[in-house]
């Protein structure tokens, strides 16, 4: 399973104590000789474009609070099934959580191409 900033959304090690994205600590890091947990305020639900099966949303809340995104997805049809609030509340998380940034390389500037002389 993948790491990600609670920050930025960016994947990040499994050992990291800081995103090398945005700076801020996660879950694990330590402040001094104590560890500092990550706190609530911290969490944010993106979509990941990796995992996902429709629109990323059961991955997302999986990715977020550290549960099996399989059993997020069975607590969404059985939702969706027995009351319709499972259908309601995925689509009002696809619409209102952001999809995760794309990891595209940073611009490389080449030389311009020789004149060829003819």
């Amino acid at each position: 399973m993948a790491y990600y900033c609670s920050s930025c959304g960016k994947p990040i090690a499994t050992d990291a104590r800081h995103c090398p994205n945005c700076g801020h600590a996660v879950g694990g890091a330590f402040d001094g000789v104590n560890a500092v947990p990550p706190s609530a305020s911290q969490r944010r639900l993106v979509r990941p474009r990796l995992g996902r099966i429709i629109a990323g949303v059961c991955q997302g809340v999986a990715v977020t609070y550290g549960w099996n995104p399989t059993l997020v997805r069975i607590g969404f049809v059985l939702l969706a099934c027995f009351s319709g609030a499972g259908l309601v509340l995925y689509i009002v998380l696809w619409v209102t959580a952001p999809e995760e940034p794309l990891l595209l390389p940073t611009a490389v500037t080449y030389p311009p191409p020789a004149n060829p002389q003819t």
